[in-house]
């Protein structure tokens, strides 16, 4: 009896053992944000902003022209999984310098062949398979923020990278509910569809109409902003009277809180 007692308690310490590693076992690139500063050993020059968030088990940025979104796993202590071939992009064509060009040619080349990652205080590095380095990364700036405040609250975009709103065009942006948004930018009404926030990060689909006629001046400034805000994973920093969106796409929106 003795002994079996003993083999029964061996057993379950195992498997306590077991459920201990497995539970230690997450994710530390989940819920972070960053932006590529070296692509193999060169230097990332300021034409072209990639970034790169993680989500759950969902990698998604902005090259400074298209986004594109993969599944990713990681694997105890370095393994990195990126199913590349799977991944989706858009399609949108941008007027740039052949440099810029080459550059995102490369990082995309690099993130190819990426096999392990290591996190280092606030860079990241990726390694091919025999462990050269490939890419590195700077994290985004990090805010503490409680998602539950955004809901309620209404504001109205007064910059877009430090380009003032013009004079005769309104921009404004609701949450509404725990994954509610919308908004209208001119004569466009959109909508963020299922939005998440953990933490300072928040991601969204958006669906937006046009209504009514702006002239080209604005209507040129409503585009950009729809196309800044669009589809993707971003940050956010909220203060008693201010919001900011920073942008998969690199873009800082600052809005004013209106009140109601």
């Amino acid at each position: 009896m003795k002994r079996r007692f003993i083999l029964v308690l061996t057993f379950l310490c195992g498997s306590l053992l077991l459920t201990c590693i497995s539970c230690g076992n997450s994710d530390p690139l989940t819920n972070t944000s960053w932006y590529v500063v070296k692509v193999n050993e060169v230097a990332v020059n300021g034409a072209i902003y990639i970034s790169l968030s993680f989500y759950n088990g969902r990698l998604e940025g902005h090259d400074s022209c298209n986004r594109y979104s993969a599944e990713y796993s990681t694997e105890d202590p370095d393994i990195l999984n990126l199913n590349l071939r799977e991944m989706t992009m858009t399609t949108q064509g941008c007027i740039e310098d052949e440099n810029t060009t080459k550059q995102r040619s490369a990082y995309f080349g690099a993130l190819g062949k990426a096999s392990f990652y290591q996190i280092t205080d606030n860079i990241l590095r990726f390694y091919d398979n025999e462990r050269r380095e490939i890419l590195v990364f700077n994290r985004r700036q990090v805010h503490l923020m409680d998602p539950a405040d955004l809901i309620g609250t209404d504001w109205m975009l007064e910059s877009l990278n430090d380009i003032a709103v013009p004079e005769g065009l309104e921009i404004s942006l609701s949450f509404t509910g725990g994954s509610e948004a919308s908004g209208h930018a001119g004569n466009y009404n959109y909508r963020l569809l299922d939005y998440e926030a953990k933490g300072d990060i928040i991601r969204w689909g958006i669906q937006s109409g046009r209504d009514g006629e702006l002239s080209t001046n604005l209507e040129r400034f409503a585009l950009m902003y729809l196309d800044s805000i669009s589809s993707g994973t971003h940050q956010y920093n909220q203060t008693e009277d201010k919001l900011e969106i920073f942008t998969s796409k690199g873009d800082t929106l600052v809005y004013k809180l209106l009140t109601r």
